[in-house]
């Protein structure tokens, strides 16, 4: 009874390796104000979505990334995730890591290093005056002279 036939052309095929690709930071340099967008792109023959997908800034704690757009669920031509966020003054490095729950990602999952974060400081204003106190029809007068500096310029004259 039941079907005891000899079945053929039965295939199961491996499980493809999950590949990240085009791993960067936008932008390439900021301040401690900037926020900094941490993205690659993640790529699955089979078409399985990642279990988890990573950034690690300075080697420290592995940060879950999302979807830039939500609703691609097309991971056989790619699919980008980012992280977000501002960082600290200094020099840091990231490593991105990804998994489709069976096999660990290949393609660029080394440190990427060379971002540098400066402080953003706040401009200092000096040699403010506003000439003439009044003007000829005895209303305000709202020119006003000032020199800025900060740590992106030596300085500028503002005139108003």
């Amino acid at each position: 009874t039941g079907d005891i036939a000899a079945h053929s052309g039965l295939r199961v095929s491996a499980n493809q390796t999950p590949v990240l690709s085009a791993g960067v930071v936008t932008p390439a340099t900021g301040d401690d104000q900037t926020e900094f967008v941490f993205s690659v792109t993640y790529t699955d023959a089979d078409n399985n979505a990642p279990a988890r997908i990573t950034v690690k800034l300075d080697g420290g704690t592995p940060l879950s990334m999302t979807k830039r757009q939500q609703t691609d669920n097309t991971y056989t031509d790619g699919t980008v995730y980012e992280y977000r966020t501002k960082l600290a003054a200094g020099s840091h490095s990231y490593t991105f890591a990804a998994s489709d729950g069976a096999l660990n990602a290949t393609g660029d999952i080394v440190a990427h290093s060379g971002l540098r974060v400066s402080t953003n400081r706040a401009p200092v204003l000096s040699v403010g005056a506003v000439s003439p106190a009044t003007s000829w029809r005895s209303r305000p007068c709202r020119c006003f002279q000032c020199s800025r500096s900060s740590s992106r310029s030596r300085s500028i004259l503002c005139k108003a």
